[in-house]
């Protein structure tokens, strides 16, 4: 039987406000919207059931056979369905009895550019996998809590700083950035270099297995091949999932890192 849509909108506020309350983060309508994606589309897996639970219930009595024209409990549900599609993705009764699964469209979540380029990012193989690593201290694979909270923040794009043009403690000429960027791009300043003048100093390291990854863990091509040789050889020897544990373990590290950077300047002016 379908849920109230009433009781459904209720149940998805309260998910929302105890989120908050859990990650001491006051996520925008837009980073909400974000979080209700699942971790492969770059969110938290925090689906709304007012807008999924048609698309369930079409599925539970697809599956059990139940989708004949006489079954006047799937109109409903059916309408439910269109309102949160696009006109291509509407389904009709004759389409559910030939396709049984359907996915609900792509949210757009994100307008101003930025914020669409760090969707994709985030939204890329892998990416996430720190979200699905199980916390252990003994495996150094673990998040301190304001460097989860600061983690949250940054993954969906809210603002870190605390406060809009405070200056970055370690580069006094430049100002914080709501989203962090200035911090995890910043290179390395000499206040007092030669003859009192500032200098700046940018630092590359390569690697000859030219493994690239972005801030947000989009690993490149080549650095994916590189990775999957690796821990086809590790699960060979470990007889173990290699390949997921080595993601997890490497972007647990890079968000780790990325969130020390952005807590080293926002601690003065955000009280972290």
């Amino acid at each position: 039987m379908c849920m109230i849509a009433e009781g459904l909108e209720y149940f998805d506020n309260d998910v929302r406000h105890c989120f908050a309350l859990s990650t001491a983060v006051d996520t925008t309508n837009s980073a909400w919207k974000q979080a209700q994606l699942s971790f492969s589309r770059g969110g938290l897996g925090l689906h709304r059931l007012s807008e999924h639970s048609s698309a369930c219930y079409i599925a539970s009595l697809s599956m059990a056979g139940m989708c004949s024209e006489s079954n006047r409990h799937l109109l409903n549900p059916i309408n439910q369905f269109n309102e949160h599609v696009s006109n291509e993705e509407m389904v009709t009764l004759e389409a559910i009895r030939e396709t049984p699964c359907r996915q609900i469209g792509r949210q757009h979540v994100c307008t101003a550019l930025p914020d669409r380029a760090r969707l994709i990012s985030v939204s890329s193989p892998h990416a996430a996998a720190w979200l699905s690593t199980a916390p252990s201290p003994g495996l150094n694979l673990q998040l301190e809590p304001s460097e989860f909270q600061a983690a949250i923040q940054w993954w969906l794009g809210v603002d870190i700083s605390g406060s809009q043009g405070a200056t970055c403690p370690h580069c006094p000429a430049h100002s914080l950035d709501p989203l962090g960027h200035h911090a995890l791009t910043s290179d390395v300043l000499a206040a007092n270099w030669m003859m009192g003048k500032p200098a700046a100093f940018d630092f590359t390291v390569t690697s000859p297995l030219t493994s690239t990854v972005e801030t947000y863990g989009c690993w490149g091509t080549e650095a994916k091949w590189a990775l999957s040789q690796l821990a086809s050889r590790l699960a060979t020897r470990q007889n173990s999932a290699a390949v997921t544990a080595l993601y997890q373990r490497l972007s647990m590290t890079l968000v780790r890192a990325n969130v020390r950077a952005l807590l080293s300047r926002t601690i003065s002016d955000a009280g972290y």
